[in-house]
């Protein structure tokens, strides 16, 4: 049988302030072999929630409606 090798996990994850409430988040796509990327967020003690599915080959993404003075992961 054939297994299909694990694709490569991204890197270079920067965010950048887009205004009061976005933040652009880019990376580095290390794998050709992806079918998505899967975008996850949480602030606090809180678990991480799924925030969008993104076709394979995405390196940008822009998170919206963000809280003042929250802190993010």
């Amino acid at each position: 049988s054939t297994t299909a090798a694990i694709p490569l996990a991204p890197s270079s994850l920067t965010g950048a302030a887009a205004g009061t409430s976005r933040i652009n988040l880019t990376w580095a796509d290390n794998s050709s072999n992806e079918d998505t990327f899967v975008v996850e967020m949480k602030s606090g003690t809180a678990p991480y929630a799924s925030l969008a599915s993104l076709p394979a080959g995405s390196t940008t993404y822009a998170a919206t409606g963000l809280a003042i003075g929250t802190t993010y992961q």
